[in-house]
């Protein structure tokens, strides 16, 4: 320990660094906090940042109770107890924060039902009260103290997610006040000395998971509000939710001060934006040049295929063993994919493809070692093969997280050259000539990450955010960002450049106004490789297409083509996470008008909201009919976060079909469970891809999945369901897609064939409703840019002809209802884009439908779009009223 010691720099330290006061507690804490996510004791530098963070003047120490499996209260515990011991600091000088509710383990076998909601096989969340009794014994023997400053109730909203039981939001309100009040007996025993909720969701009230804060505070006891002392929440540049409003009343930030709640924010230099982490750094350490790695990236994508291809030419190892080392085509395919994000390439290649490849290896081994086809010496050559395989692999994988992150690094050095321009102030730093006392400090390891530092500064809600801080290198960082902060004045804000806060929709507030058009510009620039703006309405994108071309691709060596591309990317199909498409910036829209106009999409009657709105009005349900509801969600997880209960609480349909659902088992509170007993889900095999969902308040008959008429019916159950009632058979439906350049269109022709069958089939017996997502155009008028689509999927004669049959095309007719009461409407679309802005330039397609036998006609109320219903998915919603009974 003394050796470590003796490695802190022990000069006098900063001028006082901006600090905070917690107003419950009245404790003084440093604007900035030691994060001890990922910390441990073995690691002497994670040790000596901690050190040098409390030397300095940084006075919180935040972590957790299942960080590291308890490891990181360890090491600082250890840490605290010596500075105490050599007199640096007291301990009443230094505020120590710990959370429990998450638990992650490798024996599952104690988690039991009753106190724990299972997240998956080894994650599991619990804010049970003799839970927390337990960890905050176990966090204050780690801790080595008798009191732990502030105790997080962890993100209970985790607990929604539970996979063992349903869990309502009103029970976890109920919990989290028990978990209060019993937080108030261990104030009183002097174990903690207040308490606070840490939650990601708690900011956004858009959030499926959304927690209130107010809601907390209305129902906790009034003697057990003094002791809620804190939040927690994220804040970064791209993650803003807390500071703003977000068509609240107040932010929470506002919120959190106008209840003297303190709020520490977490996360600032690792954002988390459509769906990928951001890593808000850009050091240049240990990092080559591109090209140099590019080269270095050719020549081992060259060496790993022929490799692969010796082990079936030249050592004898042919189908099926051989086809599983196909690794060399599969990732130079996908090198620009998993260059996007280097967290999801790392968990992809590290967690998913090597430990593959491993056992493939494995496999060949034993078989090399029992088989008696090969003799000796060729067995010798397998196995010399199997070890260059191994050894290639690993290299090319570090090869490709290299480029990765030389790649994240060029995006990060561009955003730092964006904020820059909006806020020219940012580029103030100090130099030994203005005095300064710390020469170590001067240098910055990462200028991106002080300048987001600085921008979550300025702003004086913020009481004080917590930074990982795991090397020397990040305390000098976190310190150089406080002392600049301080000979800024200690100004509320840091205030974006005239030009900026010119540009229209800036809001009063600087600093949000800042972090708005620092993301919009980003994402932005993240979208110029995208197609081209001319042809990028081409292809409907319900379906995505997984293959990427790679930046450099080796040459194959002879014989590489022993086995086809196609079935080499069959075997090892990459889904790696990247970030979803922007969201689009809209107009408000017109409902549909009736037959005897011919209304036309302009430019002041689209939608401008990106999230479904919260207020929806829609006219009372006739007495004596049936509501039908039919969704493309375009992934019901997304949609949920983007208002899909306002719509569905608002509209209030009988029978609800949802396509696209993206998911691949059951998600419970999405509707309400008393009204609608009958809930069917299909599924894909393909995970995140397809699926359909129905709710019914009505009980039907019968049930039948899939597409029975269908060559292969067995892949048809995640796109069709059918529902027989006494007096009609409902068909939900999403149609697959002809796919980019037309490559399923067989597929799909082959699928029309069997659907018109089947439609014919149940017609038959009784009326029927067909209703989706058909993946298809049918006339000119049912798409913007027919002239230029007419090879696209969705608008290629062959489907065009194929949907015309199935209406017309029997002696027994189905109607298209929504053009049967607007035949000549034009410029309403029921699909947009989210790219390139094509919901404000009116550039859609009308893919969904609800069709109806023809005899059924008379009894169709109504059939409508719901073209104000935007924000939620790239759908929008149809209705479809039906008189009488089902």
């Amino acid at each position: 320990m003394f050796n470590l010691l003796k490695r802190v720099v022990l000069k006098e330290k900063f001028i006082d660094i901006p600090k905070s006061k917690i107003i419950k507690t009245g404790q003084t804490v440093s604007r900035l906090g030691f994060g001890g996510y990922r910390v441990v004791g073995q690691n002497s530098n994670h040790r000596l940042s901690l050190y040098k963070s409390i030397q300095n003047g940084i006075n919180v120490i935040d972590t957790s109770t299942h960080f590291e499996a308890g490891k990181s209260e360890e090491m600082i515990g250890e840490v605290m107890e010596d500075v105490i011991k050599r007199r640096m600091k007291n301990r009443e000088e230094i505020v120590v924060i710990s959370k429990a509710g998450y638990v992650n383990t490798d024996d599952p076998s104690y988690l039991d039902d009753t106190r724990f909601a299972k997240i998956n096989k080894k994650s599991a969340h619990s804010i049970s009260t003799d839970f927390l009794e337990k960890e905050i014994s176990e966090s204050l023997r780690r801790l080595r103290m008798k009191k732990v400053d502030i105790f997080m109730i962890n993100n209970p909203e985790r607990i929604l997610k539970a996979t063992n039981k349903i869990y309502s939001l009103d029970r976890l309100y109920k919990d989290i006040t028990a978990a209060c009040v019993f937080l108030d007996e261990e104030c009183k025993k002097g174990r903690i000395g207040g308490y606070g909720i840490c939650s990601n969701s708690m900011a956004i009230p858009k959030a499926n998971d959304h927690i209130s804060l107010p809601k907390i505070l209305a129902d906790l006891p009034a003697n057990s509000r003094y002791n809620l002392v804190a939040i927690e929440t994220p804040l970064n540049i791209f993650e803003r939710d807390v500071l703003e409003s977000n068509g609240e009343l107040h932010s929470l930030a506002d919120i959190a001060k106008m209840n003297d709640i303190f709020l520490f924010t977490n996360r600032p230099l690792h954002a988390i934006a459509g769906g990928t982490i951001h890593k808000l750094v850009n050091n240049k350490d240990d990092i080559v040049s591109e090209q140099e790695i590019l080269g270095n990236l050719e020549l081992s994508f060259t060496s790993l295929n022929e490799l692969e291809n010796k082990l079936s030419e030249t050592l004898g190892i042919g189908f099926p063993i051989s086809t599983k080392f196909v690794w060399s085509n599969v990732l130079a395919e996908n090198l620009a994919r998993l260059s996007k994000s280097y967290f999801a390439a790392s968990h992809y290649l590290e967690k998913e493809v090597l430990p593959s490849i491993m056992r493939d290896l494995k496999d060949l081994s034993d078989h090399n070692k029992n088989t008696e086809e090969l003799d000796r010496e060729e067995k010798f050559r397998v196995g010399i093969w199997i070890s260059d395989y191994e050894k290639q692999t690993r290299c090319l994988i570090q090869l490709i997280l290299s480029y990765a992150r030389v790649q994240a690094l060029q995006r990060n050095d561009e955003l730092e050259t964006l904020i820059t321009n909006f806020s020219p102030s940012l580029s103030e730093s100090y130099s030994p000539e203005e005095g300064t006392k710390f020469d170590d400090m001067i240098s910055q390891y990462s200028p991106l990450s002080v300048k987001a530092l600085r921008i979550i500064l300025a702003d004086q809600r913020v009481g004080c955010a917590l930074i990982g801080m795991r090397r020397p290198e990040h305390v000098k960082d976190a310190l150089l960002a406080l002392e600049l902060h301080q000979k800024e004045h200690d100004n509320e804000d840091i205030i974006p450049s005239q030009d900026v806060r010119h540009i229209p929709e800036i809001s009063i507030n600087p600093v949000s106004s800042y972090f708005k058009k620092i993301s919009d510009a980003k994402q932005l620039d993240s979208e110029k490789s995208e197609d081209q703006e001319n042809d990028v309405f081409a292809v409907p994108m319900s379906d995505h297409e997984e293959s990427t071309r790679p930046t450099k691709k080796p040459k194959k060596s002879k014989g590489s083509e022993q086995q086809p591309s196609e079935e080499k990317g069959k075997q090892k199909e990459i889904e790696v996470k990247e970030p979803a498409d922007k969201k689009p910036a809209t107009r408000k829209a017109s409902k549909t008008k009736k037959d005897n106009e011919e209304p036309t999409v302009t430019s002041n009657t689209i939608p401008n909201n990106t999230t479904m709105p919260k207020q929806l009005v829609f006219p009372a349900k006739p007495e004596g009919t049936v509501k039908f509801v039919s969704w493309n969600v375009s992934g019901l997880k997304a949609s949920l976060k983007k208002g899909f209960k306002f719509y569905v609480q608002a509209e209030d349909p009988d029978i609800l079909c949802l396509q696209e659902t993206k998911i691949n088992e059951p998600m419970y509170d999405i509707v309400d469970g008393e009204k609608y007993k009958c809930r069917e889900w299909g599924f894909e095999d393909k995970k995140g891809y397809g699926g359909i969902a129905i709710f019914s308040k009505i009980e039907p008959i019968s049930k039948t999945y899939g597409l029975p008429t269908h060559p292969k019916p067995d892949i048809t159950k995640g796109r069709i369901i059918t529902l027989e009632f006494p007096t009609l058979y409902y068909v939900a439906c999403y149609v697959p897609n002809a796919g980019e350049k037309l490559v399923r269109l067989k597929e799909k022709i082959e699928w029309d064939n069997a659907m018109e069958k089947y439609l014919r089939e149940l017609d038959a017996k009784k009326p029927v409703i067909w209703a989706g997502d058909l993946n298809v155009a049918h006339k000119e008028i049912d798409l913007a840019r027919p002239e230029s689509n007419s090879k696209t999927a969705g608008f290629t004669r062959e489907e065009r002809q194929d949907f015309e049959k199935i209406l017309n095309g029997g002696e027994d007719k189905f109607i298209d209802t929504w053009r049967h009461f607007h035949p000549d409407t034009k410029g309403v679309y029921t699909y947009y884009s989210y790219r390139f802005q094509a919901r404000v330039k009116g550039i859609g397609w009308r893919l969904d439908y609800h069709v109806v036998s023809e005899r059924l006609l008379d009894r169709v109320v109504e059939s409508e779009m719901r073209s104000e219903c935007w924000g939620a998915s790239d759908h929008i919603p149809l209705v479809l009223l039906l008189k009488d009974d089902l």
